[in-house]
């Protein structure tokens, strides 16, 4: 019996991926988006390939989007 395979890890791979693009976007002391516009944006990244891009991998980009921008913004590492 053959099945499918299952992908494991869409949290962790949206993350990696909105984390630089959170990084790119930011500039020292911005105002944080919205969770709105995070949102929005996550829904975008994952508009090309809506197979593997889930809700869990949108959560996980938007977090990792976050987390980016803030490091930028508040000069944190």
């Amino acid at each position: 019996m053959h099945s499918a395979p299952v992908f494991t890890h869409p949290f962790e791979d949206g993350y990696e991926l909105g984390y630089p693009k959170g990084k790119a976007a930011s500039k020292f002391k911005a105002k944080l988006p919205s969770d709105d516009e995070v949102q929005g944006m996550a829904a975008d990244a994952a508009a090309n390939d809506s197979t593997m891009h889930d809700e869990k991998w949108q959560r996980g980009w938007a977090e990792g989007y976050m987390d980016g921008f803030r490091e930028v913004s508040t000069h944190k590492k």
